[in-house]
């Protein structure tokens, strides 16, 4: 009886980004924005939160097999901003409204 390892180990290797500053914005950044500022409108959610989140997907995302992953150093910079700048104004939206 024999164990495949290799798809296991496929699973979590290290995929380097090719370029630095290939392609910085796209439509996942959009995505970004709105998936934060939803979470913004969570009172309970914090900017501690929102950083551990951010960036541990951002790692995270360096060791999945699938194309959508592929991104810059850049565009995961970009992300991050997006992240910040959705959840800043999903709070914004939050405490202009005076919801709950």
């Amino acid at each position: 009886m024999e164990i495949q390892t290799n798809k296991y180990y496929y699973l979590i290797e290290y995929h380097h980004p090719d370029s630095f500053t290939k392609n910085p914005l796209n439509l996942y950044s959009v995505i970004h924005f709105f998936e934060y500022a939803i979470l913004g409108l969570f009172k309970m959610i914090q900017l501690k939160h929102i950083l551990s989140l951010s960036i541990s997907w951002e790692f995270i995302e360096l060791f999945f097999p699938y194309n959508w992953a592929r991104e810059s150093w850049l565009n995961k910079l970009c992300d991050l901003f997006f992240n910040f700048f959705g959840y800043f104004f999903g709070r914004q939206f939050l405490n202009k409204n005076n919801f709950p």
